[in-house]
């Protein structure tokens, strides 16, 4: 029955695009509602279909955004995927509040040298490995050609750290959708959340660096203080609007 909704919806969607002068290929305001509307029915329905087949939602939701995209079926143009990008910085957001909610301090207490040990191993290993690859394979790469071994190495880094980096969303949804809890949960959340901020830091310094090999300008200082307010500042602003959201929820729990 789902399977069926879902090829509805998928014609329902094709024949909107086709016959309707108000929602032309490129999109536009009634192209990104219809967009919308249709990933968000069809990937509940697909994630149904994949939890009844004992797979994780996640995966069906994946499913239905490659399934759906302009390199696939077509049935959300590309002008249509650029319009939603407007929900990007909205779901990041509810994804750090969720990883965030779920990091139990005091039970990670005892875990906190495990944590670390394993973001250091994790985070410089995956560096280390990715960026050795790069270089060894730059001649097979065209955007690395003409660059000299200096450059090369520099660039091989910057890839590096920018494959390394990982989403809390993926361990956030599984671990919702399973309900898993224990010692195991909390460590693989604690290391994602913080490879997360380790990343950030390393991204900062080795585009940097990378931008002075390449003959770029570069006020040390300016970047230094960038990176400070991107980190400290927006933990700064975290914690504050966090606490202002405790204290109301106390207040309105003791008005109930």
């Amino acid at each position: 029955m789902r399977l069926l909704l879902i090829l509805v919806l998928a014609g329902l969607m094709q024949a909107a695009r086709t016959f309707s002068p108000d929602i032309p290929i490129g999109g536009g305001a009634a192209g990104t509602a219809l967009a919308c509307g249709y990933l968000l029915l069809s990937a509940f329905l697909m994630g149904a279909v994949f939890k009844s087949l004992r797979l994780p939602q996640l995966t069906g939701y994946l499913a239905t955004g490659i399934l759906a995209g302009p390199q696939v079926l077509n049935l959300v143009s590309g002008p249509m995927v650029s319009n939603l990008r407007i929900f990007n910085g909205v779901a990041t957001a509810l994804i750090a509040l969720t990883a965030g909610v779920e990091l139990d301090l005091t039970a990670m207490k005892p875990l906190v040298r495990s944590i670390l040990w394993l973001t250091g191993v994790a985070v410089c290993g995956t560096v280390v490995l990715i960026s050795v690859a790069v270089f060894l394979l730059h001649g097979q790469l065209p955007f690395l050609h003409g660059l000299t071994t200096v450059q090369v190495v520099v660039l091989s880094l910057v890839l590096g750290v920018t494959m390394v980096a990982q989403s809390p969303a993926v361990v956030v949804a599984l671990q919702s959708e399973m309900s898993a809890d224990g010692p195991l949960t909390r460590t693989v959340l604690g290391v994602v959340v913080i490879s997360d901020l380790v990343v950030i830091v390393l991204f900062a310094i080795v585009s940097s660096v990378a931008k002075t090999f390449l003959g770029t300008k570069l006020d040390a200082l300016h970047t230094a203080g960038a990176l400070a307010w991107e980190v400290l500042g927006s933990i700064a602003v975290g914690a504050s609007i966090g606490v202002i959201f405790a204290v109301y929820l106390q207040f309105v729990k003791g008005r109930s």
